[in-house]
């Protein structure tokens, strides 16, 4: 007989790691709404304007806005200094 195990600290990493919604809002109201944290674009170095459009890099963690990356997608977003 097989006893399947499942421990509170894996539920617990679970749920850390599950932010797809919060990426969501992040993309689609620009940055800093929520939270109040003003993010540079590490492309052209401004600020953002009310629901602009950001994309954040897959690997560094640093955003930019959509029309300065060059991309038409988040999805798979690298920025310049991380190609």
């Amino acid at each position: 007989m097989i006893k399947e195990s499942s421990s509170s600290s894996d539920e617990d990493l679970h749920v850390l790691c599950d932010d797809e919604e919060e990426l969501d809002d992040d993309f689609s109201e620009g940055r800093g709404g929520e939270t109040g944290v003003e993010e540079l674009c590490v492309i052209c170095g401004d600020f953002g304007k009310d629901n602009e459009l950001w994309y954040r890099c897959v690997s560094c963690g640093s955003w930019s806005h959509a029309l300065c990356s060059g991309y038409d997608s988040a999805v798979n977003y690298f920025c310049g200094f991380c190609m």
